[in-house]
């Protein structure tokens, strides 16, 4: 490996290693739940989300557009994470600005890093 590589490597290291996860979780209105903390092949956390939705309201008047006025709504996510043992070879997927009733998709390969067989269902 060159050393850029592993300078970068530590890099991305030392980020990881200072992160306040339950700080950052908890400013973005999130809560966690630990299940399974002394197994490491069955722990999990369980995490529920509050995220904004923010979008645009066309008013008419007279069937002509008057204002576009942009409104919030929330929706409540819950999500689950796993020790990793599948890999990804894209860390970021930026969907981009996506309008309604338009479809988009991207590939991605998945590989099992991890010391067992792994079932995915999709």
């Amino acid at each position: 490996m060159r050393l850029a590589e592993e300078k970068e490597l530590a890099r991305v290291k030392a980020l990881e290693d200072a992160f306040d996860k339950t700080g950052e979780l908890k400013s973005m209105g999130g809560k966690v739940f630990d299940f399974e903390v002394e197994d490491q092949f069955k722990r999990t956390q369980h995490y529920e989300w509050l995220m904004p939705v923010f979008f645009k309201c066309l008013e008419l008047e007279d069937g002509v557009a008057k204002d576009q006025r942009v409104r919030t709504m929330y929706i409540e996510a819950r999500t689950t994470t796993v020790p990793r043992s599948l890999q990804t070879d894209e860390q970021i997927l930026d969907f981009g600005e996506v309008p309604v009733a338009l479809r988009v998709t991207k590939e991605i390969l998945v590989k099992n890093v991890g010391n067992r067989d792994e079932e995915l269902k999709l």
